[in-house]
């Protein structure tokens, strides 16, 4: 019996059908292409056989054929005499028939030329019989495909079309499919049940597709989510993007991220027009092409927007555009923008220097300073939780904003209620911190760990912080691990990505308590992740033995492991041997392992690790592992129905 989360009885099903479904599809696409076929031989032997019975002696126009043909000419003109003499109560249906059939033969007779331009795909095939003439079309197939699987709901109908076009381009993989193939799918999957989208899946397999794609979400009018991260490359793509924008109303969430310097600016007024449920922004584009009167300010009719990520590659200041989108969005939780700090520094300074004013937010309001019964006026903050200062996004690279520590220190006076806090390693990190009671999540990048977050632990009170993200930083050490197990009894969330790691110091255990007793993902990676570029360059990687016991030793409900060893920098004594990684691994909570270049594991390991985790569903980098190819397909032979193993 396997140990491992199995798979939901609706998952399979779902998935099953996705499989008949595309095969279903397929059968569809070569049927068409057998009437492709067949159509244009058909039309070639018409052809032929007109430009034979009206050519010369030298095209077969023969004495022959001439009488032959002068022959049949007299049966015919005298069958349709004796049709004609005929009464109308002795027709029958044998005589209804062959007319049918003589009418259709001449108007297929007169517009060859005119049907081959009327359709281009020329679908049609042409079946007779002694009784009757029928068409059958691939449309015809692909609305009964329709009849039998679009009465699921939308919620099991966005798991269904994503399975199916996952197995499609997993079946692209290994062979060459053509455009018509995805336009056929795209044309079955959307339909007014999609309520959810992403294009990342078939980004790779839509060259040619752009204008199609964005023709087909016409259909979703109810579409709720959607992640576009295929752009348009001319002017009848833009014009189709453009209309298809103005119809998706419902959006609630929408992100327009190109794997490419490309700018969605064009969008941004279509959104802030047509889209007034969405909730959640995220848009790449460059401010410098907006026209006269256009800009990020648009998105103020959006009065229900609570996060809102605006990545601006131009020039051109907008500080103007987003102060009038912190005024007017009272629900925004989370504002991403490269002038951020600006727009809150000029919200929050007067003629004084100090916090906004509640009359200077209503200008209706006469203030009149000589009379008597004017009140103070109240410092108004602002309602963001979450500021980021570093932000990478792909194709366009890293925006990374570094302001005085003094500004910083008016931000957080400004915004209290900050949850979360991404900044690049301000020397000031404890004042701040002391400010901002709420706090929950530290992201810190390009910092000096020693001055910044040592003296933070040792000043201000963090013990509920539930998230630590450290990167790009050069001073990681021992001491500094003991000092956050510490002062963050509550940390959840450790991760420390393209930093220089040194076992400098002492590993000590607090008084009473495991170091990490609420620790849940761990990632400790000398490189980055997901393909982002690292910042600086790690000069060394020791993670050792006693490090890994001490973050991983007393952590009984980990969830998730990412660690990455590097032999040649960690010393002989340090290097963690099979058992003690059996030691820290093995958790009846885990369910995501990840192992890069770990210096001793065997197979029998893999068999104790798959044993004692009977949540465990990933296993990843085992092509990284000291196993012969043999050992490794005997692994994913032994575990790979019940463990994704990469």
């Amino acid at each position: 019996m396997p140990r491992r989360r199995l798979t939901s009885l609706k998952t399979i099903t779902v998935l099953e059908t996705a499989r008949l479904s595309l095969n279903a599809i397929e059968n569809i696409l070569l049927q068409e292409q057998d009437e492709d076929i067949n159509w244009r031989e058909w039309v070639g032997h018409c052809k032929r056989k007109r430009s034979y019975s009206c050519g010369d002696e030298e095209r077969g126009n023969s004495p022959k054929k001439k009488m032959r043909f002068q022959k049949i000419q007299e049966d015919v003109g005298s069958s349709n005499k004796r049709k004609r003499n005929r009464e109308d109560g002795d027709e029958n249906v044998e005589m209804a028939n062959q007319r049918k059939r003589i009418r259709l033969g001449n108007d297929d007779g007169e517009g060859d030329a005119q049907e081959t331009d009327t359709c281009p795909h020329n679908k049609r095939k042409k079946i007779e019989d002694d009784a009757c003439v029928t068409y059958s079309t691939s449309d015809l197939l692909f609305s009964v495909l329709k009849k039998y699987f679009h009465g699921m709901p939308s919620t099991l109908w966005n798991e269904y079309a994503k399975m199916l076009t996952d197995e499609a381009v997993k079946r692209t993989r290994f062979r060459d499919e053509g455009k018509k193939y995805f336009e056929r799918i795209l044309d079955y999957t959307f339909c007014g049940k999609l309520t959810r989208w992403s294009t990342s899946a078939i980004e790779e397999c839509s060259f040619g597709l752009e204008e199609t794609l964005y023709r087909k979400l016409r259909c979703c009018r109810k579409l709720e989510s959607l992640t576009m991260t295929i752009m348009p490359y001319n002017d009848s793509g833009l014009s189709t993007a453009i209309l298809t924008l103005q119809r998706l109303q419902y959006l609630v969430t929408l992100a327009l991220l190109p794997p490419t310097r490309y700018s969605f600016h064009w969008a941004v007024k279509i959104v802030g027009q047509h889209c007034p449920r969405l909730r959640e922004l995220k848009v790449v584009y460059n401010g410098d092409l907006f026209s006269d009167g256009e800009g990020i300010a648009d998105l103020q009719h959006c009065h229900s927007i609570s996060s809102l990520w605006l990545f601006n590659f131009g020039r051109l200041c907008e500080t103007k555009g987003v102060c009038c989108l912190l005024r007017t969005l009272t629900d925004l939780k989370a504002l991403f923008h490269k002038e951020l700090p600006n727009a809150i520094l000029e919200m929050t300074k007067d003629r004084r220097g100090g916090i906004l004013q509640l009359g200077e937010e209503c200008p209706s309001q006469d203030y009149d300073g000589s009379s008597a019964d004017a009140q103070p006026a109240k410092e108004k903050h602002l309602g963001l939780e979450r500021i980021d200062l570093c932000w990478y996004e792909r194709g366009t690279g890293y925006q990374l904003v570094y302001i005085p520590s003094s500004f910083l220190l008016r931000i957080a006076q400004a915004c209290p209620r900050i949850k979360s806090l991404n900044l690049i390693g301000p020397p000031c990190l404890s004042e701040i911190v002391q400010r901002l009671p709420q706090l929950r999540v530290i992201v810190l990048q390009q910092a000096s760990l020693a001055s910044s977050l040592g003296s933070t632990l040792q000043e201000a009170d963090v013990s509920v912080l539930t998230v630590l993200r450290v990167s790009d930083v050069w001073d990681v050490n021992h001491d500094l691990v003991s000092a956050v197990a510490r002062s963050c009894p509550a940390l959840q969330v450790l991760s420390v990505t393209s930093s220089s790691l040194e076992a400098r110091g002492h590993l000590v255990t607090p008084p009473r308590r495991a170091p990490f007793p609420f620790l849940r993902e761990v990632t400790l990676v000398p490189s980055a992740l997901a393909g982002r570029p690292s910042l600086i360059s790690p000069s060394v990687w020791q993670l050792g033995a006693s490090l890994t016991r001490y973050v991983l030793g007393e952590a009984p409900h980990i969830v998730s492991i990412h660690l990455h060893y590097k032999d040649s920098d960690v010393p002989l004594a340090d290097r963690p041997s099979e058992s003690d990684l059996e030691a820290v691994l093995c958790r009846a909570t885990l369910r995501d392992l990840t192992l890069e270049w770990p210096p001793a594991i065997s197979p029998t390991l893999v068999e104790r690790l798959v044993e004692a985790c009977p949540a465990l569903t990933t296993l990843a980098a085992i092509t990284t592992w000291p196993l012969s190819p043999r050992q490794c397909a005997d692994v994913i032979a032994s575990y790979g129905r019940r463990i994704d193993i990469t």
